[in-house]
This record gives C-alpha cells, structure tokens and sequence, in this order.
C-alpha cells in the first residue's frame, strides 16, 4: 500500500468544462467541511473519467504547451529536486500526487472555467488560514496542498498573486517545508516591483517569506532590489504602498505567529517595514 494514497477521488471529464466546474466545487465542499483532509493529510486526487473507468491524471492531460510548461515549472520551486520529467507516465503505484496543479492548468485553458477556480482558491486559503499550521496542510512528506495551483492562478493573472501570499500562513514550518518562498519570488523576477507584486507583499503575513521576495534566507545579501530601496526611489509608488497597506490592515487584520504571541507588543505596521 502506497504512504500517501489518497481516498477521495473527485472523476473530471477533462474536456468538458462543465465537469471542471462541477470537480472544483465538489472540492470547494470537502475543503469547507474538512473532508479533504486526513489527520493532517491532504486525501483527495483528481482522475479522469473515461468511457468506462478512470485513471491518474497526467502532465500531457494539459493540451495547451504554455500551461504545460507553467505547471511543470510550478514544481520545480519550492522544497526538492524536482526529476520527474513533463512526459513521463505516472503510475499507479507512483508516490506522486500532482493532481490539484494539473486540475487547474486544464481548467485555465477554459475561461468559463476561471470564475470557479477563483472560488476554490478563496477555498484552498480559508483552510490554509483557519488552521494557520503547515502540519494539517501536507499532500505527501516533502509537500503541502495548494501551492502550485495558487502559483498558476497568478500566473494566469498576477492579481491573484495576493491569494498566493496570504496562502503563506505565519506558522509555516520552515524546517520540513523549507523553499516556498521561491514562489513568490518568482514573481519578483518576473514583474519586478510592479503594483500586483508589492500587493502580494502586503498581504502576506509571513515576515521571512516577505523578506525573501527579494533576500536570501539566512544571508544578508540579496537576489533583488529591496522593496525599501525601491519605494524610496519612486516615492510616488511609497504614497501608493502606505495607502495599500493601511487598506489591507482595515479590511483584514495581520495574523501573528500564534496564539501565543505577544499581543501588548505586536506591531502589525511596522512589520510591513
């Protein structure tokens, strides 16, 4: 028996985007009732339904290249080395479960489909935040849920890069599930200090995965212009920030670490500097 095998399958006739629709809200529910877990383990993996039975999703399901490429590059981020090839079968008895990402790639390709995977990423964030711990958020032992579908959405539009950020809970277990913050990164590089990035960077509320947009962990150097020397150069983009910023904290107030943190000291502004 597979560690990681998953117990729920949610069948996708990939081709027809009222089934995307119907697969992404039947996961909508699971995550809203807690069902799509199991004792911390993500428990659901999407297959295609075919005339007469099903089968484990595959990277060629994704037609468009472009999407293809996307959802492969989404897992070389992040904590390991990522070998398995775009083309290469996966199999039965492959401890891989990179369903959830290739859902989304297919169904990005469809944009009557896009207002629903809008819904699941709302979804995929809720869970993430009301339990704010990456030990009730692990798909197998080197990854957590969500990541790389949050990472396609923002590829797909960077507004949604803020859903992608506040993913990133503040109790993050840096230690197991180290390289994350490659994700956000990416989009540094990507954009550079563009409006959608800096958003992305104020609603986050982990400090080292803010940080890391633009420095490296455990070093002070950096692989990007800080965000402080930016602002200060572009002042009028620093007028812009501080009114995002104290929107954001208006509307939806920074979590901290945990319970357990300091609350008489916490300095949820200063944070963001």
């Amino acid at each position: 028996m597979l560690d990681f095998q998953k117990s729920i399958q949610i069948p996708v006739f990939i081709n027809r985007p009222e089934s995307l629709r119907s697969a992404l809200q039947q996961y909508q529910q699971h995550l809203a009732t807690g069902t799509a877990f199991n004792k911390g383990q993500f428990d659901i993996e999407f297959v295609v339904q075919e005339e007469n039975s099903t089968r484990r999703l595959q990277f060629r399901d994704i037609e468009s290249e472009h999407w293809r490429k996307l959802a492969y590059i989404a897992y070389q981020q992040g904590p390991e080395s990522w070998t398995f090839k775009d083309d290469e079968t996966i199999s039965d008895d492959d401890e891989l479960y990179v369903s959830e990402a290739i859902l989304f790639a297919i169904s990005l390709q469809h944009e009557s489909v896009v207002g629903e995977l809008l819904n699941t990423a709302r979804a995929i964030v809720a869970y993430a935040r009301k339990y704010n711990d990456t030990s009730a958020m692990w798909t197998d032992d080197m990854r957590v849920f969500g990541t790389e579908a949050l990472f396609l959405l923002a590829c797909h539009n960077s507004q949604y890069l803020t859903l992608l950020a506040q993913f990133f809970i503040p109790y993050w277990d840096d230690e197991h599930a180290g390289g994350y913050s490659d994700y956000l990164a990416y989009f540094v590089h990507q954009h550079g200090w563009s409006r959608d990035v800096i958003n992305a960077y104020i609603w986050c509320d982990n400090g080292a995965m803010r940080y890391q947009m633009y420095g490296n962990e455990w070093e002070s150097d950096t692989h990007y212009q800080p965000l402080g020397d930016y602002l200060k150069a572009n002042p009028e983009e620093y007028r812009w920030f501080k009114q995002a910023l104290g929107e954001r904290l208006q509307s939806s107030p920074k979590m901290l670490y945990s319970e357990s943190s300091d609350f008489d000291n916490a300095d949820p502004v200063l944070d963001f500097y």
